[in-house]
């Protein structure tokens, strides 16, 4: 069975026409090339495919002879010129591989450059040098050449200082943490400090998120494009021609780092004062801020008990009291509120037997005393309609009524006829 394959690649595009929904062929404007992958296998069999040379009197016909006289003496083997197939053909992993190969670099730098000894062979060692995590970044960062072109935070400051500092690390996070803002903030600082920086992903989405950043940003000029379809010589030129072409721009007011590094100043005082703790009691006011505000947005609402003292109560001392209070309030869930408690106002906390003796035959006498009057409220309240259970406040308002009811003048009999 005869195998075939592709010796010249041609670049082309698939474009429809709206007009007569039709699909056109149109050759992309980009390098012609040969079989990556054809080449390092006709290698195998001592064949070498010539270049395609890059002038415009390039011919296929002419190439086609120098294929041919390459393969001579290879059995069956033929060149068709007319033939032609239209496909995907990726190289990328041939040309990984390549890469990868110490004989494509000059002067053995693969193996001698400590970056990329330590990236492909022996890995790095611990760098001892980091800044700490906890560090302050404003004691770190100049606000005289403040290097970010994006939003950061605290973390990602360390991080992009870290670089900065030529430190070699991992920074790991899920989606959406800002990584990809702290790359662009990286690529950023480094054209600052007169660096170049190579990007490389292995995901296009991942190259255009930052370019797209540094470009809104305002330094899509110093951003070479390499990783798209559209990506070409042309292409190469014309970008490094406008970033060439785009002027140095003059460096920022000292006054305004001077404003920022006072407003920095202010905010970090504020911060400090916010969790700097209270003489006595050891809290901040952040957190008895956050405790309000966590109580009301549970339905709490603010008490309007004051206590003065308790701004200097020490951290043991708030502790004991609160124990004491939800000691209390178990106290008051089990047995009710003091006020309606029915031994309110009684003192006597220690009886000997025969107080609690006299003290049963007293309530004994009482209860027979409550039981009478309940049944004289139950008779009074069937005779003029009112409710028999009645707080033993008023029993006493309700006596002077029966009383004076009681002792009324005697009528005559037949008075009310006369009247």
């Amino acid at each position: 069975m005869p195998r075939e394959a592709p010796l010249i690649l041609v670049p082309v595009a698939l474009r429809r026409d709206d007009a007569r929904s039709v699909f056109r062929l149109a050759v992309r404007d980009d390098d012609i090339d040969t079989n990556a992958c054809l080449r390092e296998m006709l290698k195998e069999h001592g064949v070498v495919l010539p270049d395609i040379e890059d002038h415009d009197e390039w011919h296929p016909t002419g190439y086609f002879e120098q294929v041919r006289t390459a393969i001579t003496g290879q059995e069956k083997w033929s060149i068709d010129e007319h033939g032609m197939i239209l496909g995907f053909f990726s190289f990328s992993k041939h040309l990984m591989v390549r890469d990868l190969d110490p004989t494509n670099w000059p002067h053995e730098i693969l193996l001698s450059d400590s970056q990329l000894d330590g990236l492909l062979v022996s890995g790095f060692a611990g760098d001892h040098g980091l800044i700490a995590e906890d560090a302050k970044p404003d004691e770190i960062v100049d606000t005289a050449r403040l290097p970010y072109v994006l939003d950061a935070d605290a973390s990602q400051a360390l991080v992009i200082e870290n670089v900065r500092n030529a430190h070699d690390l991992v920074v790991q996070g899920p989606p959406g943490t800002g990584k990809s803002q702290t790359i662009g903030n990286m690529i950023g600082a480094a054209v600052r400090d007169g660096k170049t920086v190579l990007f490389v992903a292995e995901k296009m989405a991942a190259l255009n998120v930052v370019r797209d950043r540094l470009v809104k940003a305002g330094l899509g000029t110093i951003c070479l494009e390499l990783h798209s379809k559209t990506a070409n010589k042309k292409a190469v030129v014309s970008a490094l021609a406008d970033a060439l072409g785009v002027p140095v721009h003059p460096q920022s007011d000292p006054a305004d780092a001077d404003r920022l590094s006072g407003v920095r100043d202010r905010l970090n005082r504020a911060s400090a004062d916010l969790h700097a703790e209270l003489p006595g009691s050891g809290i901040t006011p952040f957190k008895a801020l956050a405790e309000q505000v966590s109580l009301r947005a549970a339905g709490h609402r603010a008490p309007a008990l004051s206590v003065p003292a308790s701004a200097s109560w020490p951290p043991a001392d708030w502790e004991r009291i609160r124990h004491q209070v939800a000691s209390l309030a178990e106290h008051v869930q089990r047995a009710g509120r003091t006020d309606r408690h029915p031994w309110r106002g009684v003192a006597a906390e220690a009886l000997q037997p025969a107080d609690q003796e006299r003290l049963r035959q007293k309530i004994d006498e009482l209860l027979a005393v409550a039981t009478d009057v309940r049944a004289r409220l139950a008779e009074l309240a069937g005779l003029f309609g009112f409710d028999p259970d009645q707080p033993i406040g008023r029993i006493a308002a309700l006596g002077e009524m029966a009383e004076s009811i009681a002792d009324r003048p005697v009528v005559p009999t037949g008075f009310w006829d006369l009247v």
